[in-house]
């Protein structure tokens, strides 16, 4: 069966252009649903760019099938399968190679929620043209239990960011951002994410603005680079990246209102 759409669709040259970065290594069993949510979006200008890092399965066989029948609508631009050093050299590659006004990293294991899912946040984008970064939310899914939540933040503060990373699975990035506030430092192998909107927010005052929306699906261990990982610990880079951005002041500060928050049960 085609996972194509349905119909054609038709592309309005006023409208933004997003690129859908999917970044995979050894994912045969998971970059055909995610490629396929991609490919079935009604928004018309969506650009998917697959960097591919050296897989030794058969992903990179299900990824040319794929492509082979998405030439009918010309939504896979590039395809890169190569070496590198980690989750976020490849999602810089996917930066450096992207044509969008906005990008999305959507990785192997996750799915957009449905067909009308980037026609819906462009939508809400474009009520609030002044942002640099637009966030939403996720659903996070347990493969092993069957458990489910969704996953948002209504609003980004330096508490909330010192809280946690945003869900990168609903963020929209302007390509401008990471021209003005630089790429993913490819120092960490698991929170370059978190690093890069602390920064962002730290040392640029990125403009961050939510939307009401659902925009993926992501899985437990979906990125499907664990491999990539090396072992490496999240508490260890996530210590890391605060002190990179907070002082000790700030920090404890900061502390202290989440446990407040914790005791007060929001």
């Amino acid at each position: 069966m085609s996972i194509l759409p349905n119909a054609p669709v038709i592309a309005n040259q006023d409208q933004p252009m997003v690129s859908v970065v999917t970044v995979c290594r050894n994912a045969e069993q998971m970059i055909g649903p995610t490629v396929a949510s991609v490919l079935g979006q009604s928004y018309p200008r969506v650009e998917q760019i697959i960097i591919d890092g050296a897989s030794t399965d058969g992903t990179m066989s299900v990824v040319e099938q794929i492509s082979k029948e998405a030439d009918l609508n010309g939504r896979i631009s590039r395809i890169i399968s190569e070496p590198d050093t980690g989750v976020y050299q490849a999602m810089n590659k996917g930066i450096g190679l992207a044509s969008g006004d906005l990008i999305l990293f959507l990785n192997a294991g996750d799915t957009l929620l449905h067909t009308e899912t980037l026609a819906t946040a462009l939508k809400a984008i474009e009520r609030s043209p002044l942002g640099d970064v637009y966030h939403a939310g996720v659903v996070w899914f347990d493969t092993s239990t069957g458990r489910s939540i969704t996953k948002r933040v209504k609003r980004v503060t330096r508490c909330e960011l010192y809280r946690g990373a945003l869900p990168h699975q609903g963020v929209f990035f302007r390509r401008e951002a990471f021209e003005r506030f630089g790429s993913y430092n490819e120092d960490f192998r698991i929170l370059g994410d978190y690093e890069w909107c602390l920064r962002a927010l730290q040392q640029h005052d990125c403009r961050f603005s939510a939307f009401d929306a659902m925009i993926a699906v992501y899985i437990e261990g979906g990125l499907s680079s664990g491999d990539r990982n090396g072992g490496h610990d999240l508490r260890a880079e996530q210590d890391r990246a605060r002190a990179m951005h907070f002082s000790a002041r700030d920090a404890a500060r900061y502390r202290a209102w989440i446990r407040v928050r914790k005791i007060l049960g929001f």
